[in-house]
């Protein structure tokens, strides 16, 4: 109904949409406050909250391929939507893994890459964002000491370029960045 509506005046992007339809559950006050943090901050690039809530969908993008990511169906807007709705409710214990997931790999991508590493050309590129998170988020332990050297070698991959520049919601494409970036940084 939201996007039927938003026709007049300054539209709202799909992340203030999602705001407005799951603003009363547990989750959406999660991914809130997380955007809070310092990490996510830094990697973000910008040390305000987004007023088009950017970084908030980044942050939901990030939970729903990592918790949901054999569920993914394109378009990624509708996919986003279904798993904001789908978890608006959860248990505190889902929401603190959740949150432990999130910043635990927020810290250890600015601890091993510095900030801003999702920059790879005029900004911070999405794709780029969402595959390398899941990637660090599944392999914690396990963090090679050449780490920086493997993502610098896969941000200059054709292949893995191509995929986060052209057709990034595609459903093979998701999938394929996602693989490249475990593999490529971790040989998982």
């Amino acid at each position: 109904m939201f996007e039927r509506l938003n026709t007049g005046g300054t539209q709202l992007v799909n992340q203030e949409i999602r705001n407005c339809v799951y603003h009363d559950g547990p989750f959406n006050d999660l991914i809130c406050e997380l955007n809070s943090d310092p990490n996510w901050r830094k990697l973000f690039g910008k040390a305000t909250p987004d007023s088009r809530q950017r970084d908030v969908e980044l942050i939901l993008r990030f939970l729903a391929l990592r918790f949901s990511a054999d569920e993914y169906e394109k378009p990624m807007k509708d996919f986003l939507s279904k798993f904001m709705g789908i978890h608006r409710r959860d248990a505190p214990d889902d929401l603190n893994n959740y949150k432990e997931t999130f910043q635990s790999a927020a810290e250890a991508i600015v601890t091993q890459l510095g900030e801003k590493p999702f920059h790879i050309r005029a900004g911070l590129n999405a794709a780029v964002c969402d595959s390398v998170i899941t990637a660090f988020s599944r392999n914690l332990n396990r963090v090679p000491a050449d780490i920086r050297e493997r993502f610098g070698a896969l941000v200059k991959d054709e292949a893995f370029l191509r995929s986060v520049s052209s057709g990034t919601t595609d459903k093979e494409v998701v999938a394929s960045r996602v693989k490249a970036a475990r593999t490529r940084l971790f040989g998982a």
